[in-house]
């Protein structure tokens, strides 16, 4: 047997055995079974196996710096790089699940997740064969349990020193900030009491003495 037939033949068993490409069972939300047992229809999130994407990618920006490193035009290309493979992905995996009884919703294009609505328990297991999938989850809507962040961020501290957040003006910052060229004209806050030191860290135990703008 040459190595083709092999590799043909370790895929097709992993498919039977409910095993993803790379080795891992793959996860199924119980809700979706019990759903699609019942006759309804199902929105969910199918996570593929982008190993040898990823692997693929690793060696052609081999000589470039990290992701959050890289310069608008070094970003810009890896995220096409990114989107092109993630694409052809997402190609070959909707012609082989592709049917009637299910139904593409959305796509990411820089990640390896698809959004689709399953009407039968029948397009369920052909997803669930496929030997890229890694799991696949009903898209439903969740709601923010604040029990374990809150504490992360020192959150019940501040409370109880009487810094509720009435008042503050918030801002979201994604991408850094460059402290000395700091310009309070792009601030949330007010303009006439926002400086470059108020964005800077600042020990929870000077919180009772200065009033933080953001």
């Amino acid at each position: 047997m040459n190595k083709a037939m092999r590799w043909i033949l370790a895929i097709a068993l992993l498919s039977a055995s409910g095993v993803a490409l790379s080795g891992q069972p793959i996860k199924v939300d119980q809700a979706v079974e019990a759903q699609l047992r019942a006759g309804k229809q199902v929105d969910v999130l199918v996570l593929l196996d982008d190993s040898a994407e990823q692997a693929e990618l690793r060696l052609e920006e081999a000589s470039l710096p990290e992701l959050s490193r890289r310069n608008e035009a070094e970003y810009n290309a890896s995220m096409q790089r990114r989107t092109q493979k993630f694409a052809a992905l997402k190609r070959n995996f909707k012609t082989i699940v592709s049917g009637d009884d299910l139904e593409n919703l959305q796509d990411y294009s820089v990640l390896p997740v698809l959004e689709i609505r399953l009407k039968s328990p029948q397009a369920l297991e052909r997803l669930k064969t496929h030997p890229r999938v890694k799991s696949i989850d009903e898209n439903r809507q969740a709601y923010p349990q604040l029990i374990h962040s809150l504490p992360l961020i020192g959150q019940p501290l501040v409370s109880a020193n009487g810094f509720s957040g009435a008042g503050t003006s918030v801002c979201v910052l994604d991408t850094g900030i460059q402290a000395t060229a700091f310009s309070p004209t792009n601030t949330a806050g007010d303009p006439a009491t926002s400086s470059a030191q108020d964005i800077r860290p600042i020990p929870l135990s000077s919180w009772r003495r200065r009033r933080v703008h953001s």
